[in-house]
């Protein structure tokens, strides 16, 4: 009997020993270079962040400015202003827009032009007019005063009024106006906000000044 119950206790005693080693065990054991592959996919999952992140604080390229030759913010005059043997008439005045060449274009007319018009030119804070005296009223902060030479009067079945042209959206140039001769000159007056560089150009067929505008 003693027998029986020394086999049972050895038993139960061998027992508890196994259910206490189970119980001390991890239930669940992270794999063995599990933390190295968590940094290497978080390092991964940012690296597209970090691109865009060295993209988008690179400055912005932009074109470089078109180069201006002949250019000039003081003033100017052809070759001979004395020259008066155009005889010519100021018919009418265009202008245009061209950002990509870097001004804004304002051209005047003439018709039976038998020479080049003279000019001479220069930037004024307060414009008048020839014989009147009169003050020009005109829109921006500065002009620009172009004065035309070998202008006749108009014959007597010409007439001829005031020109004007009115600028296109986004144009440095606020107003333009050209008037008739006036002892063989006339003048062309540019309103803008500032002092530009400007050039001031004959060309032929059709007779005209062409004046460009530094944008």
């Amino acid at each position: 009997m003693k027998n029986i119950w020394a086999i049972g206790a050895i038993a139960a005693l061998t027992l508890a020993g196994c259910s206490s080693t189970a119980t001390s065990t991890p239930t669940s054991a992270a794999p063995a270079g599990s933390q190295s592959d968590q940094a290497q996919q978080a390092a991964s999952s940012s690296a597209p962040d970090a691109a865009q992140a060295a993209t988008s604080s690179a400055p912005a390229q932009s074109s470089p400015a078109p180069t201006l030759e002949g250019f000039t913010t003081g003033e100017s005059h052809s070759v001979n202003i004395k020259d008066l043997s155009a005889q010519a008439l100021p018919v009418k005045v265009r202008m245009g827009s061209h950002p990509d060449k870097g001004y804004d274009r304002v051209v005047i007319e003439y018709s039976k032009a038998k020479a080049p018009v003279q000019w001479n030119a220069g930037w004024t804070k307060e414009a008048t007019e020839e014989g009147s005296g009169f003050p020009v009223d005109l829109r921006g902060d500065i002009i620009l005063e172009v004065f035309g030479y070998g202008i006749r009067y108009p014959g007597p079945l010409e007439h001829v009024e005031e020109l004007k042209a009115v600028p296109p959206a986004g144009s440095v140039i606020t107003e333009v106006k050209v008037n008739g001769g006036f002892e063989g000159s006339h003048q062309i007056y540019i309103g803008s906000d500032k002092a530009r560089p400007y050039k001031v150009t004959w060309m032929d067929d059709p007779a005209r000044l062409v004046i460009d505008v530094a944008r």
